[in-house]
């Protein structure tokens, strides 16, 4: 499973870019959440823009692999940060960042450690407090509830100023005859 996208502009702070990470990793969470998954593995790439020669160039990945499967998005994001702080240097003009989740591993066949980091009270606790958050999402809309890092502006989102109608799947943009 994986959430990558090239920004509207290069990013060269590092907090847009944690920004940017928190919020694909935030909606890989989600996906995991819907087809009863879990990951087990998060690996974290950056990309400076390659078609400008003119700029100094830099690519790199990092992969961290968790105590154990999760799908709970304070967690995922925990880990793809540390990933991110691992392979981000200063003075460099991102043009593009993701996540990868890997050993994704169907829920039912997962088994909880009684006496590990995640008891099964724990682990029901995080399954109850992401239910309600994308039950709420599902609700009002996407983005209702969100988590702190992933910020509310997103200026490094892309340019969509030429996307085609959505006259098939969305009620407003319905094509009309006068």
């Amino acid at each position: 499973m994986m959430n990558a996208k090239s920004f509207g502009r290069v990013i060269e702070s590092r907090e847009e870019m944690e920004e940017a990470l928190s919020t694909y990793i935030a909606r890989l969470g989600e996906k995991l959440r819907q087809q009863e998954s879990l990951a087990a593995r998060i690996t974290v790439f950056l990309h400076t823009n390659g078609f400008d020669t003119s700029a100094e160039q830099y690519s790199n990945e990092f992969t961290v692999e968790l105590p154990h499967a999760t799908a709970f998005t304070p967690t995922l994001i925990k880990h793809a940060l540390a990933a991110l702080h691992a392979i981000y240097h200063k003075g460099y003009r991102y043009k593009r960042v993701g996540v990868m989740l890997g050993k994704i591993t169907p829920l039912p066949g997962v088994q909880l450690d009684l006496f590990g980091e995640l008891s099964p009270s724990e682990y029901e606790r995080q399954a109850r407090f992401m239910y309600i958050v994308d039950a709420l999402n599902r609700i009002m809309g996407p983005g209702t509830l969100t988590f702190a890092i992933q910020g509310t502006k997103h200026r490094w989102g892309m340019h969509q100023a030429w996307l085609s109608p959505h006259y098939t799947s969305r009620w407003d943009e319905l094509l009309t005859i006068q």
